[in-house]
This record gives structure tokens, sequence and C-alpha cells, in this order.
């Protein structure tokens, strides 16, 4: 399939390579190739890591006795804090890049945390039969319980 030029000033360089618009290499030093990537592609701007370890934690408020075992995670949208919730019903922020715990606190003594979602006054704590309101500290503000949930 050829595409003439856009441009109307001639010469009719398809998709598939010719010369591009200012010169050879289309003037940003990348000539489309025939290959998927083009003749020139080496891959260096791949990243040859994409994942590096910066630091790990044992998630606070596991109990031997309860079910272990971390259910959910959440990045708090208006302070810089990581919430993590756990199946044994506990829920512990950690700030900073090396994760030092800012609160922790439990939200039921037996339901695992299913979600956890910030706000402006602090998070709403979701297990399958309450959602919980707590600010930042560790403070109840509310509680709504139901079987229903």
């Amino acid at each position: 399939m050829e595409f003439g030029d856009p441009n109307g000033m001639g010469g009719d360089a398809g998709v598939d390579g010719g010369a591009g618009v200012g010169g050879e290499n289309g003037g940003n030093g990348v000539v489309m190739g025939d290959g998927e990537y083009g003749e020139e592609y080496d891959g260096s701007y791949m990243p040859t890591n994409e994942f590096n370890l910066l630091n790990s934690v044992i998630g606070d408020g596991i109990q031997k006795e309860k079910e272990m075992g971390i259910s959910t995670m959440a990045f708090d949208t208006h302070e810089e804090l990581l919430w993590i919730g756990t199946k044994s019903g506990h829920v512990t922020s950690y700030y900073g890049t090396h994760l030092q715990k800012y609160t922790s606190f439990q939200v039921h003594p037996t339901d695992e945390i299913r979600n956890l979602m910030t706000a402006d006054h602090g998070i709403l704590a979701l297990t399958n039969t309450a959602l919980r309101s707590q600010i930042r500290r560790g403070i109840p503000v509310f509680t709504h319980t139901s079987e229903n949930m």
C-alpha cells in the first residue's frame, strides 16, 4: 500500500520505507525499515530491569493463631502513605521509601480486610460484614455493620 506525500511536495515515499520528511532518515535519526522496529533498532531504550526491590516489610498485626497474609493494599491519594489490610482484620500504614510504620490498628476481630479506600478525612476499611471509617491516626469515626454487605 502506498501513500502520497501529505504536504503535496512531490515524491511518494510510502509508509514502508523510503525517505521521510527531512531527508533519508526522516530527520530524526531513525530509518523506517522492513522489520518490526526498523533497520537501526538495537533495543537500547528497553529497560534491563523493570523491578528493583527497595525495601520489604512484614505485615503488622499478623498473629500466629489467626490466618496470616496481606489481603489488600492501597496508596493514599492525600498523604504519602501506603495502607495494608490483613486477613486477620488489621490495618497498618507506612510512609517513606523505607516503609516506616505510621499507624496500626485493628478494624475487625475476625474478618479480613477486603478493601481500603482513602478520603479527605481518613480511610474506609471494608470487611465482609462492616464498613469502618477511621482518621489516619487510627481513631474510629463510624462503623456500619450488616450481614448483607
